[in-house]
This record gives structure tokens, sequence and C-alpha cells, in this order.
């Protein structure tokens, strides 16, 4: 494999997903960038709420809402529903304890060596 270059590095490659509520849709949401996990880790430790609410808005692409959206949404829903939105974020953002296992192979792993 040739090695990356520094314009392919720089490039966005933030992938779309999907995740489902039963009885409620389909939302679509992407990745967190390091950037804005990095702002959300550090919100963490003023609030968790709020920092939960930022993940959620950032990582929600449709519907798009505001950290005020996501609070208003969470006084009339039930809790499974932004945790299931938020959890779904995380995993794809790698910010959830197994995200490295599921993401990351070492190249020994793939390679059968």
């Amino acid at each position: 494999m040739p090695p990356i270059s520094k314009a392919e590095l720089l490039k966005p490659r933030i992938e779309h997903g999907t995740v489902a509520i039963e009885g409620l849709g389909e939302f679509t949401i992407r990745p967190l960038t390091r950037a804005e996990a990095f702002d959300v880790q550090t919100m963490r430790d003023e609030s968790v709420l709020e920092a939960e609410n930022l993940l959620i808005s950032l990582g929600l692409i449709d519907p798009q809402m505001s950290p005020n959206d996501v609070a208003d949404w969470a006084a009339v829903a039930p809790a499974g529903h932004l945790a299931a939105v938020s959890m779904a974020i995380g995993r794809i953002s790698g910010m959830m304890p197994d995200s490295g296992k599921e993401s990351y192979k070492s190249p020994r792993a793939e390679s059968g060596s």
C-alpha cells in the first residue's frame, strides 16, 4: 500500500448512517469530527445533559436540530429515544468504549500474518 498524501489525508471523509427508532422513524446521522468530539467531551465535565444535547445536535443530519431543539425533544420523549440516537452517533464517531475494537484492525490481522 502506498503512503498517503497530505491532500488525501486532509480530504473530508464523513459518511452518513441511519438509526431507526421503532414507532418514530429513521434518523440520518454522521460521525463527529475530532474537534467536535473534544468539544462534547469538554462540555461533559460541566454538564452531561448539555453535552448529550450538543452531541445529538452535531451528529443529527435529518432532522437537523439545535441543542435547544434537542432539549425540547428530551422534555417530551422517552429517554430511550435520545439514548438510541446519541449511542449511534457515539458509536460511528469512535467515542464508545468498544468503538476501537470494531473500527480499527491491525494490518497483521487483516493480512492474516
